[in-house]
């Protein structure tokens, strides 16, 4: 017996959300996301997520997903003597961009791990007045630690983790 009946186009009325591209095919659709979105239809948005060992020093979650860090409150110095941690997570690769940075040069220093933990690889320590590059990470976690001598102390850093896109659009088929 052969089937009869109507084939319609699923992706006529485009479920895929988030740039996602539909495919359809006979009682249905797969969509094809960006990278770092999931869900049947690209719904699941990437989104960073912060664990601090400092529970004073500011953080931020946007409406887009990113996370915003402070060493210190706005307008005060960092203070003396200081150990914080934060562990960034997310779906996908990591990217970390600091937006302004001041540091006691060689006593106050900013490391940042290519893992969770600073038993991670290190990708760099940061001090001084040099603003520095974007980091990326090679996996969906990043480790940042913030330590402090004793004496001078300066402005601080303000840093944004944001999921790390590829350049070229690369698309997975979600089976869910």
């Amino acid at each position: 017996m052969e089937w009869q009946g109507l084939n319609i186009d699923d992706c006529a009325n485009r479920p895929c959300r988030n740039n996602g591209t539909c495919y359809d095919h006979i009682g249905g659709f797969k969509c094809a996301c960006p990278k770092g979105f999931d869900g049947l239809q690209c719904e699941i948005v990437p989104k960073v997520e912060v664990v601090r060992s400092c529970d004073k020093l500011p953080v931020w979650q946007l409406h887009n997903g990113d996370v915003i860090i402070e060493s210190n409150q706005t307008g005060t110095k960092y203070q003396n003597n200081l150990n914080c941690s934060w562990m960034v997570s997310s779906n996908t690769r990591i990217e970390l961009v600091f937006m302004i940075f001041e540091t006691e040069y060689v006593h106050d220093v900013v490391q940042c791990f290519d893992g969770e933990s600073s038993s991670a690889p290190l990708i760099g320590g940061f001090n001084g007045s040099s603003l520095p590059s974007p980091v990326t990470s090679s996996s969906s976690k990043l480790f940042l630690r913030f330590t402090t001598d004793h004496s001078v102390t300066k402005s601080g850093f303000r840093a944004r983790f944001r999921v790390a896109f590829s350049s070229g659009k690369q698309l997975y088929i979600s089976d869910d």
